[in-house]
């Protein structure tokens, strides 16, 4: 038997938030270092996997300002060494941390304007809400800082399971943590192959996050105020 959707979960990135100027975290660095003058090794995408262990381990929302300032140091040093960048000691070192800060940190991105009304309403109607994306270590502090974290029941991010989408136990491992059986979930996500054929391999309802418009209608929204109506539409044909 069919249940009833009791659970809500979403990918993160282009669905809840996207870069603030729309260019990439690893395209921003590299263009951030021509601009100081200096050489580095082609940008790899394992690079964010690999540099967010250490920030996964180290940093908290919570840190004193101070103690932020000392991570943002060493995060530099470790993305320079990742990166094969040269430095003439310390001094050098430090008057970069600000702008390694404000490409990496969770203020580089920013929710889409509807996020923070949709995820309230949800909640109202006593809906749980999840995150699932392919992400590096230290999702649940991007979460924090952007304000969404105590909306959230479930925080599941690949690099923290070493499972990626579209394999169906990365939205299973969400449904565990929300305590819902996976078709009482609903899942939202930008990507049809990962988000949408993976969740429905999982067991879970699904539907196509499209912002640009186009899709047929039942199987894709493009914006995230449709959410309610969809669950209406999915629970109606349930009951």
């Amino acid at each position: 038997m069919m249940k009833q959707i009791e659970g809500v979960t979403f990918d993160f990135y282009e669905t809840l938030i996207h870069c603030r100027n729309d260019i990439s975290r690893g395209k921003a660095y590299m263009h951030y270092l021509m601009g100081q003058g200096l050489q580095a090794a082609p940008w790899q995408h394992d690079v964010i996997y690999d540099i967010f262990e250490y920030y996964a381990d180290a940093y908290a929302p919570n840190l004193s300002e101070y103690d932020k300032v000392l991570f943002w140091q060493e995060f530099t040093r470790r993305l320079f060494t990742r990166t094969d960048v040269s430095t003439d000691g310390f001094n050098q070192l430090s008057r970069h941390t600000e702008a390694i800060r404000d490409i990496f940190s969770p203020g580089y991105f920013q929710l889409y304007p509807e996020v923070i009304e949709v995820l309230d309403r949800l909640s109202s109607r006593d809906l749980l809400l999840g995150v699932i994306s392919n992400w590096p270590r230290g999702l649940a502090c991007f979460c924090q800082e952007l304000g969404i974290f105590h909306q959230l029941g479930a925080i599941v991010s690949s690099a923290e399971i070493g499972i990626e989408k579209p394999d169906p136990e990365i939205f299973r491992e969400a449904s565990r943590q929300l305590h819902l059986s996976p078709e009482a979930i609903l899942h939202i996500g930008d990507q049809l192959w990962d988000d949408v054929n993976g969740a429905k391999s999982a067991g879970c309802h699904a539907v196509w996050l499209n912002r640009g418009g186009g899709g047929e209608a039942g199987q894709v929204i493009s914006n995230l105020s449709e959410i309610e109506g969809l669950i209406e539409e999915i629970n109606r044909s349930i009951a």
